[in-house]
């Protein structure tokens, strides 16, 4: 019964970290942020930095980007937490990325790195609505204010908080291509509305949540049991 109570004061207590992320208004995160890069996830490696700490460096191929340079077609960015060798460092609340996957990322630099600003919070999902992007927020996904605007009103609003416009990389007549037939092929397809999709983030939340109840539940079932006994002891 004791070890049943230990975990679930671990597991209650990476709940109440989970729901600490304040949902800060996308206005107000580019203000905040020194660098903004829209592009595709292209790999990622954990590191151990001079301090002796593990971080993960993402490599993203940046499409576009403001307040960072990109090394030729890509741009180095770093959160905390990751695993090198048997070494691991957890860091909730960390971003987490598959290749390929398609970012726009709110940076803030310190120590010439780009970090992603406020973790996961600064990572925002570009998906395709029939021929319109969206950006969707990886930890308020609904929420009026983060959650979600289409791709082009978020460069747009960046570009006037910032001051400056956004520089884009070079796409020769082939990849301009496939980029157009992707965007046929998509706007032909029945798209589920963008409300609906769950980020990783997410799931790993309900996941959470689900762990919780189910050993609260036999928490109570076990106090009950116990009761029993005494009762029909006396």
């Amino acid at each position: 019964m004791a070890k049943l109570l230990i975990l679930l004061s671990l597991l209650s207590n990476s709940f109440v970290f989970a729901t600490t992320f304040i949902p800060v208004p996308i206005k107000r995160q580019i203000a905040d942020s020194t660098g903004i890069v829209e592009g595709e996830v292209f790999s990622s490696e954990a590191i151990i930095d001079d301090s002796g700490k593990i971080v993960t460096k993402v490599f993203i191929r940046a499409d576009k980007w403001i307040g960072v340079k990109p090394l030729g077609e890509y741009l180095e960015v770093y959160y905390p937490g990751g695993q090198v060798g048997d070494k691991v460092q957890t860091v909730h609340g960390s971003p987490k990325f598959g290749s390929g996957e398609r970012v726009v990322l709110l940076l803030k630099n310190d120590q010439e790195k780009n970090w992603i600003q406020n973790l996961a919070l600064g990572k925002f999902m570009v998906k395709k609505y029939g021929k319109t992007d969206i950006i969707i927020n990886s930890i308020f996904p609904k929420h009026p204010k983060v959650g979600q605007m289409t791709l082009d009103s978020f460069l747009s609003l960046a570009s006037r908080i910032k001051g400056k416009k956004f520089k884009e990389r070079f796409k020769d007549k082939y990849e301009l291509q496939v980029e157009k037939e992707n965007k046929n092929f998509s706007s032909k397809k029945a798209g589920r509305a963008i409300a609906s999709v769950k980020t990783l983030e997410e799931k790993e939340l309900e996941n959470q949540i689900s762990t919780l109840w189910i050993l609260v539940l036999f928490g109570i079932l076990g106090s009950i049991f116990t009761i029993s006994r005494r009762k029909n002891s006396e």
